[in-house]
């Protein structure tokens, strides 16, 4: 019933929501810019990136890490924008109060 048009438009439009919200809270950004070139994820340049990983993955965050590179974002067709804001949220908290420091030296399990 929502078809792939749809399911496209929202996906550009939330990756463009968690580019900017991830450029404001400081972060890099290791995707394209320009939609039509960008897929369904956004990759996220974060200092210590599998173990902010680790963090986000025991506090329920699907995501993924992406070794030189940073956490990688797939919102879905059900994902909403307070989701997205929530997940750059953990993960500004996660740097700033360094409660990756405990999972230091992990590597993505995936």
């Amino acid at each position: 019933e929502i078809g792939v048009d749809r399911i496209r438009e929202s996906s550009l439009r939330q990756t463009e929501l968690l580019i900017d919200l991830a450029e404001q809270a400081g972060f890099g950004i290791h995707s394209p810019r320009d939609a039509a070139r960008r897929g369904g994820a956004v990759i996220v340049d974060v200092p210590e990136a599998a173990a902010v990983y680790a963090e986000l993955e025991e506090r329920a965050i699907l995501c993924d890490s992406r070794p030189g590179a940073g956490i990688r974002i797939g919102p879905h067709f059900f994902s909403t924008d307070d989701e997205i804001r929530f997940v750059i949220e953990q993960i500004v908290d996660i740097v700033e109060t360094g409660a990756f420091r405990r999972h230091a030296g992990a590597a993505a399990r995936h």
